[in-house]
Order: structure tokens, then C-alpha cells, then sequence
């Protein structure tokens, strides 16, 4: 996902206040991916100025009054369909959390272009870049003359392991009403609202000025707005401050980490995370209960793993959200106690430890080179040998390590545990 600093309407004080959100994460400590989290500075363009960026355009409906395509999931919950860009087709991340598409600089060519734009992403990276307009149609509609930010999506999706052309910005959805269904693995959209089901939770949702939906929960008594943010790859990420304030602070459990934890269009993110299951989540009206979450810095947000145990019914236009439960069970993730990548001359190291009781009893430090998994040998490697790797350790409960501990090497065994604590 990514967003602007824009100001938006705080319902709570009346007044006006300024909202960075961030970035999406998947799987923490095998692969934490953060699809850009980056927001439009005004800079040289005024606020009015750029607010018009995100109300150009127009939706041309084909034939049917609701459209409906194939989803592609990647890194398991990630929402990314076909689009077609001037005859070419390509693929781009549903992203609720992004204010404005994004497009490649393979798709740019030579559309009209507003220049004297920065995009900053939220580890507060500043990139000068550009908007372009584009027509982009998905399955028979149109999308006239859509406003997009010009990215390096290459970067992405070599060091988050995807294949992404481009993401489907608030400025496109605007236009009409939006469910994704995981058992069919579809998406549909209509200008007509899609009905609520009897077993739905129905969500109000409140906007800001760049189009991204809040919804205000309650955690313990305490109320605060939460981003859904169907680009953020993990369940919910809560801020570490706010968690505090709980009185069910002390007794909650959670398991630490630290290390490289996101990934942005303008670098990389470091610092400390903590992983727990939150009880419950209140509006006035519905709940959601037993939330795998994590926190830090971050302001709160749904993501997409925790959308994708439901029929997510997004109406854009009536500012409502139906959750329809269509997972009684799911099973916690696991995940080995590292998380590896490559440095500067790209070997492969740590870059991410759990400090779990296992974990630290091994005595891994972050940066330290990895010679060999199992029976396999590494001395350098590339991103696509990475995700490779990566891609194998997935199906595996248990490795082998060999650590490069100043001029010795050291064996480890690392074994899957639970991401999340059990309460």
C-alpha cells in the first residue's frame, strides 16, 4: 500500500490533522514483504493541485453490470489482477491502501506527464517521480485518463519476490463498488451496490481526503481508526504506544523481533516488532475476535490475510464494508526463528531474528554471512536465486544452518514454531 499526506477530517476533535500510514508485510521470519507504503508531498504542486490528480478520470462499464475477474493470489494472500494498458496486458495489486495507482516505468512511455512531484514512503524515503494518465481498462470497462504514479516496480518485486506490473489505487475504485471472493478466487466490481449476507458484519466506513477507508474499532476501551489495507500482506498491525495504553498490556503475550522488517520504494525498514493475538476488535455494530496482530511504530491496519478469511464487499460508494465469514477455522502460520536476505555484496545473511527463548538460546546475530542450508552451499547469490531459496524453505519444517562466526563456521537447526503466541 501506499498514501498521501493529506490532511482528512478527524471526526473525533474536529479538527485537522495529518495521517501516515504504512506499508504491507507477509509471512515474518521467512519473508516479511512491504508493498510501498509512500505518500505525495506536495513540494512545488499545491495540495489543490495534487487533490485534482486523484479526481481525474471516468469509468466507461462494459456490457455487464458487474464485472467479474480471476484473482491471482501471491505471497498467499495478496490480491493482484489483469489489466490491459494500450493493448498490453500486466498484472496489478488490488491495494485499498494506496491512494493513487502506480504504474512501472516499463508502462510510462510517453503519456502526459505532471512533473515536480515527490513521493515519500513511510520510513520517510523522499523520490522525485512523476503522474501520468492513463486509460486502463480492466475486464471490459474502462478506466478513462487515470492519474498514476510512476515507480520502480523491478526493485519490488526482485526483493519482495512477486510479479508486479502496477497497484489499483483509491483513485481508481472510486468509481464504483468492489467484493473480492476467495473461494472462487475472484474479483467484482459494479456501480450497483453489492447486497450485505445475513451472516455479514457490516462496517462504516469514514474517508480520507486521498480515498483510503478507515474504519474506527475498539481494542479494551480504547478507540482509534484503522486503515484496510488489502495491500498489506499480514493480519493487523497495531501501534506499540496505543497498545500500551491497554490495561491487558502486561498480561498479553507476544513473541519479540528485530531486524529488517519491511520493504518500501524508497529502501528498507529496520527496528523492533512484537507478534500476539489481540481478543477482540468492537465497532458500535459488529466485532472481530482472536486477531493474529504485531505492532510498532506504525499506525493500525487491517491487511490482507486477515481479509482473506472473508467475502470482503467493499462499497465504495455508500462508504460501508461486509465482512462474510467463510473460514471457521484457520491455522496459525509458522515460521522458522530468522529471516534471511542478501548484503551489499549480496551474500546471504540474517536480517531478521526472533527473540523467542529458542532463538536466542542459538546465539544467531543479525548480519551474520549463511554458508550453507541443509546441503546446499551458497557464495553469492541473486534476488531470483533468493526467492528461490526462500520459495523451498517454505515447505520445509526443519533446517540445517552453517554460520560464518568471525573466522569459524557453526552449525544451527532451526525448527517452524508458532508466529503467534497462544493465549
Amino acid at each position: 500500500m501506499y498514501n498521501t499526506y493529506f490532511p482528512y477530517h478527524s471526526p473525533q476533535n474536529n479538527a485537522y490533522i495529518v495521517v501516515k500510514y504504512p506499508p504491507m508485510k507477509t509471512f515474518l521470519h521467512t519473508l516479511l514483504l512491504l508493498l510501498t507504503s509512500c505518500a505525495l508531498v506536495a513540494g512545488q504542486t499545491t495540495v489543490q493541485k495534487a487533490e485534482q490528480l486523484f479526481k481525474a478520470g471516468e469509468l466507461i462499464m462494459g456490457k455487464e453490470a458487474i464485472e467479474t475477474l480471476p484473482i491471482l493470489y501471491q505471497r498467499q494472500h495478496l490480491p493482484f489482477v489483469k489489466v490491459n494498458i494500450e493493448g498490453k496486458d500486466y498484472l496489478f495489486l488490488f491495494d485499498t491502501g494506496a491512494s493513487t495507482c502506480v504504474l512501472s516505468k516499463e508502462i510510462e512511455g510517453n503519456a502526459n506527464k505532471e512533473n515536480n512531484l515527490q513521493v515519500a514512503d513511510d520510513i520517510g524515503n523522499k523520490i522525485k517521480t512523476k503522474s501520468v494518465f492513463k486509460n486502463i481498462q480492466i475486464g471490459s470497462s474502462t478506466f478513462k485518463n487515470m492519474a498514476c504514479i510512476v515507480a520502480d516496480t523491478k526493485r519490488i518485486a526482485e526483493m519482495g519476490c512477486v510479479q508486479i506490473d502496477g497497484i489499483i489505487g483509491a483513485n481508481l475504485m472510486q468509481f464504483c463498488n468492489w467484493e473480492i471472493n476467495p473461494i472462487h478466487q475472484t474479483l467484482s466490481f459494479s456501480k450497483i451496490a453489492f447486497k450485505k449476507q445475513d451472516t455479514s458484519e457490516e462496517f462504516k466506513v469514514e474517508l480520507t481526503n486521498s480515498f483510503l477507508p478507515l474504519i474506527k474499532f475498539e481494542y479494551d476501551g480504547i478507540p482509534f481508526y484503522t486503515l484496510i489495507d488489502s495491500g498489506f500482506s499480514d493480519y493487523f498491525e497495531m501501534n506499540e504506544d496505543l497498545l500500551k495504553k491497554s490495561k491487558k498490556y502486561r498480561k498479553l503475550k507476544s513473541i519479540k523481533g528485530i531486524g529488517q522488517h519491511s520493504l518500501t520504494l524508497g529502501g528498507t525498514a529496520n527496528g523492533k516488532i512484537r507478534t500476539f493475538i489481540l481478543d477482540s476488535l468492537k465497532t458500535t455494530n459488529a466485532c472481530l475476535v482472536n486477531i493474529p496482530s504485531m505492532s510498532n511504530d506504525s499506525k493500525p491496519k487491517l491487511g490482507a490475510a486477515s481479509l482473506s478469511r472473508y467475502i470482503f464487499t467493499y462499497n465504495f460508494l455508500e462508504n460501508t464494508i461486509h465482512l462474510h465469514p467463510i473460514l471457521k477455522e484457520n491455522s496459525m502460520p509458522q515460521a522458522f526463528g530468522v529471516n534471511l536476505g542478501l548484503n551489499d555484496s549480496n551474500e546471504l545473511i540474517i536480517h531478521f531474528i526472533c527473540l523467542d527463548e529458542e532463538t536466542q538460546k542459538l546465539g544467531l546475530k543479525l548480519g551474520e554471512q549463511v554458508l550453507q542450508i541443509d546441503q546446499q552451499y551458497f557464495n553469492k547469490l541473486s534476488a531470483l536465486e533468493l526467492c528461490d531459496l526462500k520459495a523451498q524453505l517454505e515447505t520445509k519444517n526443519k533446517i540445517q544452518l552453517v554460520v560464518k562466526k568471525g573466522n569459524k563456521t557453526q552449525g544451527f537447526e532451526l525448527t517452524k514454531t508458532a508466529r503467534f503466541p497462544s493465549n
